[in-house]
């Protein structure tokens, strides 16, 4: 038995050929039943000489649980181990140690030895005297390392070895990569092959001549019904609300006059009867073409008689205060009249202290104009009931009542003001039934209308004019419908799906023009736009009428 045999007998121990790839290596080392395994390199061995490789030998141990030790006198092995963490040994026997990272110097080759593997120094023993050559007297040629130039290349120029072919050692990396991009280019065609047969849609309106009647006849939306009644025209509908808040801004317009008003004294005599009479507060006068009222009650003494006629008793004095403020209510020495009392009654007197101030104000015809911009801005409340109803059930918009739940100025009507904010609540309610129970009910008055076996086109409700007969309560009304319903022969829309699917579009409308004569051509809306053909499957083909009367 050689000795490198006997020391193979060691477990512990993996001894590698010169041309063994990394996978058989980490095999081999999994495999190991020792808690610590030392592997033996070769100086002539490259396996080791790729960090890539050191790290996937590193990795192999550590997920087998194993500590490894690289047995090498390699500069590059022991650098590149050194950096892996990897502990080095220069014999089997000897002390193991994670060597430091060092930049490699050029050294003669020949100093390297591996202790464990007596064939390869024999091998290079060999070598070595196969090239030598008598040493010249003198100074020996000696390669010296340039800048630049690699450990590798130095070693190769000062010990001539045969040209070996090296093996290459797999880059799982770069292999992974390429995996990753076959793969997701797989996946792209695989999604675009799927798309392209389920995700296309098309939309195919049907060019069609037909007969048209006319529609007239009134029915009652219930809100309060559980289940319409298409026999005596009644629909159970579903009474919708939607609230609107709005706030915005108003300029006041209003005029008013915050003046100081007038005030004087007039004398007031009884040139009238012989009795006395009171002048109540508030009793009004007329002087200089303005209105003032009395302050204050009194009594006006009785005249006395003489001469066959009445003469005036003394004079009572009486305060007066003008109607509305302003300095045109300042008037001078005057004769003022009292209303329910005759001429004979003289008062005179004068007013001043009147002043003028006009101030803008919040007038009630801003606040109506507030109130109708606030309808105006909460409009698009109409548009959350259509919303409310969705695609299932049909809104009728001459129901739709509005009403203030709140509505707040910021000035109060009447004070003076200049920019106003109003903030409001608009409460918007419509009514809305099922449009599975409204096409029934205007398919039942077309089949009264049309005989024979044809088809109804359109029975006019999407389209018809509607108005409110009487509100019979909250939740019930009655509506007239005028509408015009289109019918004709009947016409196979699943066929027709079925003879465009996958075709050309622009063959689309030649197709069907076959499938009737009343059909004269097609339109065609495809998603995504732009697309050659139909989608393959027909399920994924819509098909509408668009008619035209003869």
């Amino acid at each position: 038995m050689s000795e490198k045999e006997k020391k193979s007998a060691d477990p512990g121990v993996l001894y590698l050929d010169a041309d063994t790839e990394i996978t058989e290596a980490i095999e081999k080392l999994k495999k190991s039943s020792e808690d610590e395994v030392r592997i033996v390199v070769p100086s002539r061995s490259g396996l080791l000489q790729s960090q890539v490789n050191v790290k996937l030998l590193k990795k192999a141990a550590k997920d087998s649980k194993k500590d490894l030790v690289l047995v090498t006198n390699d500069r590059i092995t022991k650098n590149l181990a050194g950096a892996a963490g990897i502990a080095v040994a220069s014999s089997v026997k000897a002390m193991p140690h994670v060597p430091d990272v060092e930049k490699l110097k050029s050294e003669p080759i020949e100093n390297i030895r591996l202790e464990a593997e007596e064939d390869t120094e024999k091998s290079e023993s060999k070598s070595e005297k196969s090239t030598s050559k008598p040493k010249k007297e003198g100074f020996e040629p000696k390669h010296i390392s340039l800048d630049g130039e690699s450990e590798e290349e130095s070693i190769a120029d000062e010990v001539p070895q045969k040209k070996r072919k090296d093996k290459k050692v797999p880059d799982y990396g770069k292999l992974n990569k390429r995996i990753w991009i076959a793969g997701g280019a797989i996946a792209v065609v695989v999604i675009l092959i799927i798309g392209s047969i389920f995700l296309p849609t098309a939309k195919v309106n049907l060019l069609t001549k037909a007969k048209k009647t006319s529609l007239n006849f009134n029915f009652i939306l219930d809100s309060a019904a559980t289940q319409s009644d298409i026999a005596a025209q009644t629909l159970a509908a579903q009474k919708l609300e939607a609230t609107k808040d709005v706030t915005f801004q108003v300029t006041a317009t209003g005029r008013k006059e915050i003046g100081n008003k007038a005030t004087g004294s007039v004398s007031v005599r009884n040139c009238d009867d012989v009795a006395s009479h009171s002048l109540p507060a508030g009793t009004g006068l007329s002087g200089g073409g303005k209105s003032f009222v009395t302050a204050q009650t009194v009594t006006i003494p009785a005249g006395s008689a003489g001469g066959g006629v009445v003469n005036c008793s003394s004079a009572v004095d009486v305060q007066i205060t003008a109607t509305a403020p302003g300095d045109t209510y300042n008037v001078g020495p005057t004769t003022f009249s009292i209303n329910g009392f005759s001429s004979l009654y003289k008062a005179s007197g004068q007013t001043s202290g009147g002043t003028s101030k006009t101030v803008t104000v919040l007038s009630a015809e801003d606040v109506a104009s507030a109130r109708k911009q606030a309808e105006q801005e909460a409009e698009s409340g109409k548009d959350d009931l259509n919303k409310k109803a969705g695609n299932d059930q049909q809104l009728f918009s001459q129901t739709i009542q509005s009403d203030f739940d709140d509505f707040n100025t910021s000035v109060k009507q009447d004070n003076e003001a200049d920019k106003v904010t109003v903030t409001a609540k608009v409460k918007f309610t419509g009514f809305a039934a099922k449009k599975d129970d409204v096409n029934k009910l205007f398919d039942d008055q077309v089949k009264e209308e049309i005989k024979g076996n044809k088809e109804i086109y359109q029975n006019g409700s999407q389209d018809g004019a509607y108005t409110i007969v009487k509100q019979f309560s909250a939740e019930k009304v009655q509506l007239n419908a005028k509408a015009s319903a289109f019918y004709g022969d009947p016409i196979d829309k699943k066929e027709i799906a079925k003879s465009v699917a996958g075709k050309p579009v622009k063959e689309v409308s030649g197709i069907v023009k076959q499938k009737g004569d009343q059909i004269t051509g097609a339109e065609v809306e495809t998603w995504p736009g732009m697309i050659p053909n139909m989608p393959i499957l027909s399920g994924r083909i819509t098909i509408e009428i668009k008619v035209t009367t003869d």
